[in-house]
């Protein structure tokens, strides 16, 4: 889970909190720098020749809507969860001092 970025992040811990976002060409703007990050996402079809060596969820179908600084979580099946959206004025977040489901 993390914010997407287009941009590299400064290297230190807070970079697990952040996700590269982009296409295969705005990748590059990465070099190899992949420590740290919690993962990448990528509108585009996985390219053999370039690996990422972090978890990637290449091809997602119809998350054209995102943008920097929205928070999605990364599932190993591929799946995109999108927990918020920076520009939605309808984003809620639930917090309680109890949960009581079981």
């Amino acid at each position: 889970m993390g914010r997407l970025t287009q941009s590299p992040v400064p290297v230190g811990p807070e970079r697990a909190d952040w996700i590269i976002y982009g296409t295969t060409d705005a990748l590059a703007a990465f070099g190899d720098d992949w420590a740290g990050y919690a993962g990448v996402l990528s509108p585009d079809p996985e390219n053999p020749a370039n690996p990422i060596p972090i978890p990637v969820v290449y091809a997602p179908p119809h998350l054209e809507y995102l943008l920097p600084g929205d928070v999605v979580q990364l599932l190993p099946s591929g799946t995109v969860q999108v927990l918020y959206r920076r520009a939605s004025q309808h984003n809620t977040i639930l917090a309680t001092e109890r949960c009581n489901s079981f």
